[in-house]
Order: structure tokens, then sequence, then C-alpha cells
């Protein structure tokens, strides 16, 4: 509920608290919804907590086999764009010198 909602709400009852007996009170109404946002709010964590464990447990370490295609992967990688960042650079630096 929005913050006026409640401020109604407190106001209203507090005017007609002899009229209607079995209506919570102001303080009970505002403990009531702030019991509710604190267990949304501890909610998310809770759920974000469940859901990394699963994760992790489903997680396997790779074999060694795995971790050398991945490593020979990764070095093929760096190889190739460090050869691609070089040629870029060999063929920039002409026209810089021509230029000035």
């Amino acid at each position: 509920m929005g913050g006026w909602v409640v401020g109604w709400l407190v106001g209203y009852l507090q005017e007609n608290r002899t009229t209607h007996q079995n209506v919570l009170r102001p303080a009970e109404i505002i403990t009531v919804g702030m019991s509710e946002q604190v267990k949304t709010m501890l909610e998310v964590p809770r759920e974000f907590m469940r859901e990394g464990t699963l994760f992790i447990n489903r997680c396997t370490k790779p074999d060694r086999r795995e971790f050398i295609k991945i490593s020979q992967a990764v070095g093929v990688g760096f190889l190739v764009m460090g050869f691609i960042g070089y040629i870029i650079k060999l063929s920039k630096a002409p026209t810089i010198r021509v230029a000035d």
C-alpha cells in the first residue's frame, strides 16, 4: 500500500474507532503492512540464494581433457585478436606519417 493510503486509513480508523468494535487499531495496521513489506524484502535474497545454490550444485569441475581444449581455444583467440590488432596498427602507421 502507498503511504497516503495507510495515512488515510489510520485517520479514518481513529475517527470511527468508537462505532466499529472489530476494527484494527492504526498501530496494528502499520505493523501488518510493515511485516508484509519485510517478508517481501527478505524473499528476494532468499530466492537468490536458493537459485545460486542450485546453480553451484549443478556445476561440475572440468576434467583435464576439457580444460586443455578450453585453454587452447582461448589461446587461439588471443593470438587471432593480437594478429588482427597488429595488422591494423601496421596499416595505420604509414597514413599517420604521410598526414604529418
